[in-house]
């Protein structure tokens, strides 16, 4: 008399459509997730999107632009042109390297209010401002492009 794990295809039959049990749902797993499934901890649709990452970054600059140089201070400043390169990232990231040319020109120039804020020895809190204030001139020219570009063709203009 033999034992059923003896048996020819009791036991090695139960572990095969085990395993293959397994790769469907690994395959349905992985199918389920390509693309970046929200379900799967991908980004949302909305987060591909260009346009919606357009008005991301149109939020942020009306942000660090609202911020008055002379009576904002570095931190508030600096807290501001890091959420508008946060949001240039995620703009980069889903324009499919059509508007790259004009969010590095934009990134520059938010750089550049960076910049303004690092205080040399001698220069007088106002005339930070006065750097301040000409850097964020040059952030409003830089966005004009991706406003002609890509709030046209998101209806935003």
């Amino acid at each position: 008399m033999s034992t059923p794990a003896l048996r020819p295809g009791a036991a090695g039959g139960a572990r095969v459509r085990g395993r293959r049990v397994r790769r469907l749902g690994v395959a349905l797993l992985a199918l389920a997730c390509s693309g970046g499934a929200v379900a799967c901890g991908g980004p949302s649709p909305a987060e591909q999107d260009p346009c919606t990452q357009y008005a991301d970054v149109a939020d942020a600059l009306a942000d660090l632009q609202q911020l008055d140089p002379s009576t904002a201070s570095a931190d508030e400043v600096a807290s501001a042109a890091g959420e508008v390169q946060v949001q240039l990232d995620q703009l980069q990231a889903v324009s499919e390297q059509r508007y790259d040319a004009a969010v590095s020109l934009l990134r520059s120039t938010v750089t550049a209010v960076e910049q303004s804020l690092a205080v040399s020895a001698g220069v007088s809190p106002e005339q930070v401002a006065q750097q301040v204030d000409e850097a964020m001139t040059a952030v409003v020219e830089a966005w004009a492009p991706l406003v002609d570009s890509l709030g046209g063709a998101c209806g935003t203009q």
